[in-house]
Protein backbone atom coordinates (compact mmCIF):
# COMPACT_ATOMS: atom_id res chain seq x y z
CA UNK A 1 0.00 0.00 0.00
CA UNK A 2 1.30 3.42 -0.94
CA UNK A 3 0.66 6.40 1.29
CA UNK A 4 -1.28 8.95 -0.74
CA UNK A 5 0.45 12.13 -1.78
CA UNK A 6 -2.90 13.95 -1.63
CA UNK A 7 -4.17 15.33 1.65
CA UNK A 8 -7.99 15.39 1.69
CA UNK A 9 -9.40 17.36 4.59
CA UNK A 10 -11.99 14.69 5.32
CA UNK A 11 -11.93 10.92 4.92
CA UNK A 12 -15.17 9.01 5.50
CA UNK A 13 -15.15 5.30 6.32
CA UNK A 14 -18.69 3.97 6.07
CA UNK A 15 -20.28 0.71 7.17
CA UNK A 16 -23.76 0.04 5.80
CA UNK A 17 -25.27 -3.29 6.93
CA UNK A 18 -28.74 -4.63 6.19
CA UNK A 19 -30.23 -8.07 6.57
CA UNK A 20 -32.82 -8.22 3.79
CA UNK A 21 -32.77 -7.11 0.17
CA UNK A 22 -35.74 -4.77 0.74
CA UNK A 23 -33.87 -2.89 3.45
CA UNK A 24 -30.58 -2.99 1.57
CA UNK A 25 -31.89 -0.45 -0.95
CA UNK A 26 -30.69 1.93 1.78
CA UNK A 27 -27.11 0.82 1.03
CA UNK A 28 -27.56 1.93 -2.56
CA UNK A 29 -28.94 5.27 -1.44
CA UNK A 30 -25.94 5.78 0.83
CA UNK A 31 -23.57 4.72 -1.92
CA UNK A 32 -25.15 7.23 -4.30
CA UNK A 33 -24.86 10.06 -1.77
CA UNK A 34 -21.17 9.32 -1.24
CA UNK A 35 -20.69 9.35 -4.99
CA UNK A 36 -22.31 12.79 -5.10
CA UNK A 37 -20.12 13.92 -2.19
CA UNK A 38 -16.93 12.92 -3.97
CA UNK A 39 -18.04 14.56 -7.22
CA UNK A 40 -18.82 17.85 -5.50
CA UNK A 41 -15.79 17.97 -3.17
CA UNK A 42 -13.18 16.38 -5.45
CA UNK A 43 -9.80 16.39 -3.68
CA UNK A 44 -11.24 17.62 -0.35
CA UNK A 45 -12.87 14.27 0.46
CA UNK A 46 -12.13 10.56 0.09
CA UNK A 47 -14.59 7.79 0.92
CA UNK A 48 -14.13 4.10 1.64
CA UNK A 49 -17.28 2.10 2.28
CA UNK A 50 -18.12 -1.43 3.40
CA UNK A 51 -21.59 -2.60 2.33
CA UNK A 52 -23.28 -5.76 3.57
CA UNK A 53 -26.55 -7.36 2.54
CA UNK A 54 -27.21 -10.86 3.81
CA UNK A 55 -27.93 -13.28 0.97
CA UNK A 56 -31.37 -14.99 1.12
CA UNK A 57 -29.91 -18.48 1.67
CA UNK A 58 -27.58 -17.22 4.41
CA UNK A 59 -30.52 -15.57 6.13
CA UNK A 60 -32.53 -18.78 5.93
CA UNK A 61 -29.66 -20.75 7.44
CA UNK A 62 -29.18 -18.21 10.26
CA UNK A 63 -32.86 -18.19 11.14
CA UNK A 64 -32.97 -21.99 10.93
CA UNK A 65 -30.26 -22.21 13.58
CA UNK A 66 -32.22 -19.82 15.77
CA UNK A 67 -35.32 -22.00 15.45
CA UNK A 68 -33.43 -25.03 16.80
CA UNK A 69 -33.12 -23.27 20.15
CA UNK A 70 -36.89 -22.97 20.42
CA UNK A 71 -37.81 -26.25 18.71
CA UNK A 72 -38.53 -28.26 21.92
CA UNK A 73 -40.84 -25.53 23.19
CA UNK A 74 -42.52 -25.28 19.80
CA UNK A 75 -43.22 -29.02 19.74
CA UNK A 76 -44.37 -28.98 23.35
CA UNK A 77 -46.70 -26.10 22.63
CA UNK A 78 -48.00 -27.79 19.52
CA UNK A 79 -48.68 -30.97 21.48
CA UNK A 80 -50.48 -29.09 24.21
CA UNK A 81 -52.70 -27.46 21.63
CA UNK A 82 -53.38 -30.75 19.88
CA UNK A 83 -51.71 -29.72 16.63
CA UNK A 84 -51.23 -32.63 14.21
CA UNK A 85 -48.09 -33.68 12.38
CA UNK A 86 -49.36 -32.19 9.14
CA UNK A 87 -49.57 -28.74 10.69
CA UNK A 88 -46.09 -29.12 12.17
CA UNK A 89 -44.81 -29.71 8.68
CA UNK A 90 -45.36 -26.03 7.98
CA UNK A 91 -42.61 -25.31 10.48
CA UNK A 92 -40.33 -28.27 9.88
CA UNK A 93 -40.07 -27.98 6.08
CA UNK A 94 -38.48 -24.52 5.99
CA UNK A 95 -36.36 -25.44 9.01
CA UNK A 96 -34.96 -28.49 7.25
CA UNK A 97 -34.28 -26.39 4.15
CA UNK A 98 -32.47 -23.77 6.18
CA UNK A 99 -30.20 -26.38 7.75
CA UNK A 100 -29.40 -28.09 4.49
CA UNK A 101 -28.52 -25.00 2.48
CA UNK A 102 -24.76 -24.38 2.16
CA UNK A 103 -23.45 -20.83 2.15
CA UNK A 104 -20.15 -19.84 0.55
CA UNK A 105 -18.46 -18.06 3.41
CA UNK A 106 -20.08 -15.73 5.90
CA UNK A 107 -20.79 -12.99 3.43
CA UNK A 108 -20.19 -13.87 -0.21
CA UNK A 109 -17.51 -11.20 -0.65
CA UNK A 110 -17.95 -9.16 -3.80
CA UNK A 111 -14.65 -7.26 -4.10
CA UNK A 112 -11.64 -8.41 -2.10
CA UNK A 113 -9.44 -5.57 -3.34
CA UNK A 114 -12.10 -2.90 -3.51
CA UNK A 115 -13.89 -1.28 -6.43
CA UNK A 116 -14.09 2.36 -7.37
CA UNK A 117 -17.20 3.92 -5.90
CA UNK A 118 -19.79 4.55 -8.59
CA UNK A 119 -23.36 5.75 -8.68
CA UNK A 120 -25.36 2.50 -8.53
CA UNK A 121 -28.49 1.53 -10.45
CA UNK A 122 -31.45 1.89 -8.10
CA UNK A 123 -32.33 -1.81 -7.99
CA UNK A 124 -28.79 -3.20 -8.15
CA UNK A 125 -28.26 -4.41 -4.58
CA UNK A 126 -25.45 -6.99 -4.34
CA UNK A 127 -25.60 -9.79 -1.78
CA UNK A 128 -22.84 -10.26 0.74
CA UNK A 129 -19.94 -8.03 1.70
CA UNK A 130 -18.57 -5.50 -0.78
CA UNK A 131 -15.89 -2.86 -0.43
CA UNK A 132 -15.80 0.34 -2.49
CA UNK A 133 -13.63 3.44 -2.37
CA UNK A 134 -12.96 6.73 -4.15
CA UNK A 135 -9.18 6.76 -3.83
CA UNK A 136 -7.06 6.12 -6.90
CA UNK A 137 -4.38 4.57 -4.69
CA UNK A 138 -3.71 0.85 -4.95
CA UNK A 139 -5.83 -0.57 -2.13
CA UNK A 140 -5.86 -4.17 -0.91
CA UNK A 141 -7.92 -5.33 2.05
CA UNK A 142 -7.05 -8.16 4.42
CA UNK A 143 -10.27 -10.06 3.72
CA UNK A 144 -11.25 -13.51 2.52
CA UNK A 145 -14.44 -15.20 1.36
CA UNK A 146 -15.10 -16.09 5.03
CA UNK A 147 -14.75 -12.53 6.31
CA UNK A 148 -17.63 -11.20 8.42
CA UNK A 149 -19.31 -7.80 7.90
CA UNK A 150 -17.59 -6.27 10.93
CA UNK A 151 -14.21 -7.17 9.43
CA UNK A 152 -15.12 -5.11 6.38
CA UNK A 153 -15.62 -2.13 8.71
CA UNK A 154 -12.23 -2.73 10.32
CA UNK A 155 -10.40 -2.96 7.01
CA UNK A 156 -11.97 0.14 5.49
CA UNK A 157 -11.19 2.27 8.57
CA UNK A 158 -7.63 0.95 9.00
CA UNK A 159 -6.82 1.31 5.31
CA UNK A 160 -8.14 4.86 5.10
CA UNK A 161 -6.18 5.88 8.19
CA UNK A 162 -2.97 4.48 6.72
CA UNK A 163 -3.55 6.08 3.32
CA UNK A 164 -4.44 9.52 4.71
CA UNK A 165 -2.75 9.90 8.12
CA UNK A 166 -3.11 13.69 8.36
CA UNK A 167 -6.79 13.93 7.40
CA UNK A 168 -9.84 14.22 9.66
CA UNK A 169 -11.37 10.74 9.82
CA UNK A 170 -15.10 10.10 10.19
CA UNK A 171 -16.60 6.64 10.65
CA UNK A 172 -20.21 6.45 9.47
CA UNK A 173 -22.56 3.71 10.71
CA UNK A 174 -25.71 3.08 8.70
CA UNK A 175 -28.35 0.40 9.27
CA UNK A 176 -30.50 -1.00 12.05
CA UNK A 177 -29.42 -0.31 15.59
CA UNK A 178 -30.43 -0.99 19.18
CA UNK A 179 -28.08 0.93 21.43
CA UNK A 180 -24.93 -1.00 22.28
CA UNK A 181 -26.53 -4.31 21.33
CA UNK A 182 -26.50 -3.66 17.60
CA UNK A 183 -24.70 -0.80 15.83
CA UNK A 184 -25.49 -0.19 12.18
CA UNK A 185 -26.68 -3.76 11.69
CA UNK A 186 -23.59 -5.30 13.36
CA UNK A 187 -23.25 -6.86 16.84
CA UNK A 188 -22.09 -4.19 19.28
CA UNK A 189 -19.09 -6.11 20.60
CA UNK A 190 -17.84 -6.75 17.06
CA UNK A 191 -18.11 -3.06 16.17
CA UNK A 192 -16.04 -2.22 19.25
CA UNK A 193 -13.46 -4.83 18.23
CA UNK A 194 -13.36 -3.50 14.66
CA UNK A 195 -12.71 0.06 15.85
CA UNK A 196 -10.03 -0.98 18.35
CA UNK A 197 -8.19 -3.04 15.76
CA UNK A 198 -8.47 -0.32 13.13
CA UNK A 199 -7.10 2.32 15.52
CA UNK A 200 -4.23 0.01 16.50
CA UNK A 201 -3.39 -0.51 12.82
CA UNK A 202 -3.85 3.15 11.88
CA UNK A 203 -1.83 4.46 14.81
CA UNK A 204 -4.27 7.23 15.81
CA UNK A 205 -7.82 7.58 17.19
CA UNK A 206 -10.81 8.18 14.94
CA UNK A 207 -11.84 11.82 14.97
CA UNK A 208 -15.63 11.43 14.68
CA UNK A 209 -18.14 8.60 14.84
CA UNK A 210 -21.38 9.42 13.02
CA UNK A 211 -23.96 6.92 14.31
CA UNK A 212 -26.81 7.06 11.82
CA UNK A 213 -28.63 4.19 13.50
CA UNK A 214 -31.76 3.90 15.62
CA UNK A 215 -31.07 4.52 19.33
CA UNK A 216 -27.42 5.34 18.57
CA UNK A 217 -26.95 7.93 21.35
CA UNK A 218 -26.47 5.22 23.95
CA UNK A 219 -24.18 5.43 26.96
CA UNK A 220 -22.90 1.84 26.95
CA UNK A 221 -21.97 2.10 23.29
CA UNK A 222 -20.36 5.54 23.33
CA UNK A 223 -18.42 4.87 26.53
CA UNK A 224 -17.03 1.66 25.03
CA UNK A 225 -16.01 3.52 21.86
CA UNK A 226 -14.34 6.35 23.79
CA UNK A 227 -11.01 4.52 23.59
CA UNK A 228 -11.17 4.66 19.79
CA UNK A 229 -13.25 7.75 18.90
CA UNK A 230 -12.83 11.40 19.96
CA UNK A 231 -16.26 12.83 19.15
CA UNK A 232 -19.65 11.31 18.35
CA UNK A 233 -22.79 12.47 16.56
CA UNK A 234 -25.76 10.23 17.30
CA UNK A 235 -29.54 9.96 17.58
CA UNK A 236 -31.30 8.86 20.76
CA UNK A 237 -34.63 7.92 19.21
CA UNK A 238 -35.79 5.70 16.36
CA UNK A 239 -35.58 6.31 12.60
CA UNK A 240 -32.84 8.99 12.46
CA UNK A 241 -32.78 8.69 8.66
CA UNK A 242 -36.26 10.24 8.73
CA UNK A 243 -38.68 8.91 6.11
CA UNK A 244 -40.19 9.25 2.66
CA UNK A 245 -41.84 12.60 3.47
CA UNK A 246 -38.69 14.42 4.49
CA UNK A 247 -36.07 12.22 2.85
CA UNK A 248 -33.02 10.68 4.47
CA UNK A 249 -30.15 12.72 5.90
CA UNK A 250 -28.23 14.32 2.99
CA UNK A 251 -24.82 12.80 3.63
CA UNK A 252 -23.34 14.43 0.55
CA UNK A 253 -24.16 17.88 1.96
CA UNK A 254 -23.38 17.08 5.61
CA UNK A 255 -19.87 15.80 5.01
CA UNK A 256 -19.25 18.43 2.37
CA UNK A 257 -19.93 21.18 4.87
CA UNK A 258 -17.83 19.48 7.53
CA UNK A 259 -14.85 19.11 5.20
CA UNK A 260 -14.33 22.88 5.37
CA UNK A 261 -13.44 22.60 9.06
CA UNK A 262 -10.02 21.38 10.17
CA UNK A 263 -10.99 21.01 13.83
CA UNK A 264 -12.68 17.68 14.67
CA UNK A 265 -14.78 19.18 17.46
CA UNK A 266 -16.11 21.92 15.19
CA UNK A 267 -16.76 19.33 12.49
CA UNK A 268 -18.81 17.17 14.91
CA UNK A 269 -20.82 20.19 16.00
CA UNK A 270 -21.47 21.08 12.36
CA UNK A 271 -22.67 17.56 11.53
CA UNK A 272 -25.11 17.63 14.45
CA UNK A 273 -26.35 21.16 13.76
CA UNK A 274 -26.91 20.50 10.05
CA UNK A 275 -28.74 17.26 10.88
CA UNK A 276 -30.96 19.23 13.25
CA UNK A 277 -31.80 21.69 10.47
CA UNK A 278 -32.78 18.77 8.26
CA UNK A 279 -35.40 17.66 10.79
CA UNK A 280 -36.68 21.22 11.11
CA UNK A 281 -37.13 21.70 7.36
CA UNK A 282 -40.75 20.59 7.50
CA UNK A 283 -43.47 20.44 10.14
CA UNK A 284 -43.21 17.16 12.07
CA UNK A 285 -46.10 14.75 12.15
CA UNK A 286 -47.20 15.10 15.77
CA UNK A 287 -46.96 11.86 17.70
CA UNK A 288 -45.62 13.66 20.75
CA UNK A 289 -48.66 12.69 22.82
CA UNK A 290 -47.89 8.98 22.30
CA UNK A 291 -45.36 7.54 24.82
CA UNK A 292 -42.17 6.35 23.14
CA UNK A 293 -42.65 2.72 24.14
CA UNK A 294 -46.09 2.69 22.45
CA UNK A 295 -45.02 4.35 19.18
CA UNK A 296 -44.11 1.08 17.50
CA UNK A 297 -47.48 -0.53 18.23
CA UNK A 298 -49.75 -1.47 15.35
CA UNK A 299 -52.14 1.45 15.85
CA UNK A 300 -49.30 4.00 15.94
CA UNK A 301 -46.95 2.51 13.39
CA UNK A 302 -48.16 4.64 10.46
CA UNK A 303 -47.71 7.83 12.46
CA UNK A 304 -44.25 6.65 13.53
CA UNK A 305 -43.06 6.08 9.98
CA UNK A 306 -44.53 9.38 8.81
CA UNK A 307 -42.98 11.29 11.69
CA UNK A 308 -40.38 13.77 10.48
CA UNK A 309 -38.89 14.67 13.86
CA UNK A 310 -35.74 13.22 15.44
CA UNK A 311 -33.19 13.85 18.13
CA UNK A 312 -29.53 14.53 17.39
CA UNK A 313 -26.65 15.12 19.78
CA UNK A 314 -22.89 15.64 19.57
CA UNK A 315 -20.64 14.31 22.34
CA UNK A 316 -17.07 14.82 23.47
CA UNK A 317 -16.21 11.20 24.29
CA UNK A 318 -13.17 12.14 26.35
CA UNK A 319 -15.41 14.24 28.59
CA UNK A 320 -17.81 11.31 28.71
CA UNK A 321 -15.03 8.97 29.83
CA UNK A 322 -13.43 11.29 32.39
CA UNK A 323 -16.53 12.99 33.85
CA UNK A 324 -19.75 11.12 33.16
CA UNK A 325 -18.43 7.59 33.71
CA UNK A 326 -16.93 8.21 37.20
CA UNK A 327 -20.01 10.18 38.20
CA UNK A 328 -22.32 7.36 37.07
CA UNK A 329 -20.23 4.93 39.08
CA UNK A 330 -20.73 7.01 42.23
CA UNK A 331 -24.45 7.45 41.56
CA UNK A 332 -24.87 3.72 40.96
CA UNK A 333 -23.22 3.00 44.30
CA UNK A 334 -25.44 5.54 46.10
CA UNK A 335 -28.62 4.12 44.52
CA UNK A 336 -27.66 0.55 45.41
CA UNK A 337 -27.15 1.60 49.04
CA UNK A 338 -30.50 3.40 48.95
CA UNK A 339 -32.31 0.22 47.87
CA UNK A 340 -30.53 -1.80 50.56
CA UNK A 341 -31.40 0.73 53.25
CA UNK A 342 -34.98 1.29 52.11
CA UNK A 343 -36.22 -1.55 49.82
CA UNK A 344 -39.44 0.31 48.97
CA UNK A 345 -37.41 2.73 46.83
CA UNK A 346 -36.97 -0.04 44.29
CA UNK A 347 -40.61 0.46 43.27
CA UNK A 348 -40.01 4.20 42.89
CA UNK A 349 -36.98 3.54 40.71
CA UNK A 350 -38.98 1.16 38.52
CA UNK A 351 -41.83 3.63 38.19
CA UNK A 352 -39.47 6.38 37.01
CA UNK A 353 -37.86 3.94 34.57
CA UNK A 354 -41.27 3.13 33.08
CA UNK A 355 -41.91 6.84 32.51
CA UNK A 356 -38.69 7.21 30.50
CA UNK A 357 -38.70 4.13 28.25
CA UNK A 358 -37.86 4.72 24.59
CA UNK A 359 -39.29 1.50 23.15
CA UNK A 360 -41.62 -1.33 24.03
CA UNK A 361 -39.15 -3.81 25.53
CA UNK A 362 -38.35 -1.55 28.49
CA UNK A 363 -34.66 -1.81 27.71
CA UNK A 364 -33.57 1.61 26.44
CA UNK A 365 -34.16 4.40 28.97
CA UNK A 366 -33.55 8.14 28.66
CA UNK A 367 -30.73 8.76 31.13
CA UNK A 368 -31.38 12.42 31.95
CA UNK A 369 -35.13 11.91 32.30
CA UNK A 370 -34.63 8.90 34.55
CA UNK A 371 -32.09 10.51 36.87
CA UNK A 372 -33.90 13.86 37.01
CA UNK A 373 -37.27 12.22 37.65
CA UNK A 374 -35.80 10.01 40.35
CA UNK A 375 -34.20 12.95 42.13
CA UNK A 376 -37.57 14.73 42.18
CA UNK A 377 -39.22 11.68 43.79
CA UNK A 378 -36.64 11.30 46.55
CA UNK A 379 -37.28 13.14 49.84
CA UNK A 380 -35.08 16.04 50.92
CA UNK A 381 -33.32 13.95 53.57
CA UNK A 382 -31.72 11.74 50.89
CA UNK A 383 -29.16 14.50 50.37
CA UNK A 384 -26.11 12.39 49.34
CA UNK A 385 -28.08 10.53 46.67
CA UNK A 386 -29.67 13.69 45.28
CA UNK A 387 -26.28 15.46 45.22
CA UNK A 388 -24.71 12.55 43.36
CA UNK A 389 -27.51 12.56 40.77
CA UNK A 390 -27.09 16.32 40.32
CA UNK A 391 -23.36 15.89 39.65
CA UNK A 392 -24.10 13.17 37.10
CA UNK A 393 -26.60 15.37 35.26
CA UNK A 394 -24.01 18.17 35.23
CA UNK A 395 -21.44 15.74 33.80
CA UNK A 396 -23.95 14.73 31.13
CA UNK A 397 -24.34 18.38 30.14
CA UNK A 398 -20.55 18.82 30.01
CA UNK A 399 -20.26 15.77 27.77
CA UNK A 400 -22.78 17.07 25.27
CA UNK A 401 -21.56 19.61 22.70
CA UNK A 402 -24.88 19.97 20.89
CA UNK A 403 -28.40 18.71 21.51
CA UNK A 404 -31.59 18.90 19.48
CA UNK A 405 -34.68 17.06 20.66
CA UNK A 406 -37.62 19.12 19.44
CA UNK A 407 -40.81 20.02 21.27
CA UNK A 408 -42.32 16.57 20.79
CA UNK A 409 -39.12 14.74 21.77
CA UNK A 410 -38.37 15.91 25.32
CA UNK A 411 -35.28 13.74 25.79
CA UNK A 412 -31.90 14.37 27.40
CA UNK A 413 -29.94 13.12 24.38
CA UNK A 414 -28.46 9.92 25.87
CA UNK A 415 -29.99 6.55 26.74
CA UNK A 416 -28.85 3.56 28.82
CA UNK A 417 -29.68 -0.15 28.83
CA UNK A 418 -31.90 -1.47 31.63
CA UNK A 419 -32.33 -5.02 30.28
CA UNK A 420 -28.98 -6.11 28.87
CA UNK A 421 -29.98 -9.78 28.85
CA UNK A 422 -32.98 -9.17 26.56
CA UNK A 423 -31.28 -10.02 23.28
CA UNK A 424 -34.46 -10.18 21.22
CA UNK A 425 -33.51 -7.71 18.47
CA UNK A 426 -34.04 -9.48 15.13
CA UNK A 427 -30.51 -8.85 13.83
CA UNK A 428 -27.18 -9.99 15.34
CA UNK A 429 -26.69 -8.54 18.82
CA UNK A 430 -24.39 -8.72 21.84
CA UNK A 431 -24.81 -8.09 25.56
CA UNK A 432 -24.10 -4.40 26.27
CA UNK A 433 -22.99 -4.95 29.89
CA UNK A 434 -20.32 -7.57 29.18
CA UNK A 435 -17.51 -5.04 29.21
CA UNK A 436 -15.20 -4.49 32.18
CA UNK A 437 -14.58 -0.88 31.14
CA UNK A 438 -18.13 0.12 32.06
CA UNK A 439 -18.67 1.70 35.52
CA UNK A 440 -19.29 -1.46 37.51
CA UNK A 441 -21.18 0.20 40.39
CA UNK A 442 -23.68 1.58 37.84
CA UNK A 443 -23.97 -1.80 36.10
CA UNK A 444 -24.61 -3.52 39.43
CA UNK A 445 -27.28 -0.98 40.33
CA UNK A 446 -29.09 -1.57 37.02
CA UNK A 447 -28.95 -5.33 37.55
CA UNK A 448 -30.33 -5.04 41.08
CA UNK A 449 -33.04 -2.53 40.21
CA UNK A 450 -34.39 -4.07 37.01
CA UNK A 451 -33.78 -7.82 37.39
Amino acid sequence: MNISASKPKTVVSSSSSFWSSKEAIESNTTQGLFYELKESQEDLVEVGASFFNEAPMARLKRKGKKLIKYLPAMFAGAGALGVGAAALGVVSAPLALGLSVGVAGAAGLSWLSGQMLTKPPKEDVPNGLSIQHTSEESVAYDLTEESAPWEGLREVVATNMKLFPTSTHVVHFNGHGHGAKSVGGLPGDKVDQALEEAVAAGGKPIDIGFYETCFGANYEMLSTHADSVKYAVAFEDQIPKSNHKLGRLPLDKLFGLGSLSSQAGDFAHSLAAQSAKHFESTDPVNIGTVPFKERNSRENRTALWENTDSTVAAFDLQELATKLTPSLNETGQQLSKLMERSPHYKNTIRDVKSENELEGTGDLIDMGGFLGGLSERLPVEETPVKASIRHTLEALDDTMMFKRTGEDLPLSGLSFHAKPEALDFSRPVSNPHQNDELPQQWVQFVQKAFD
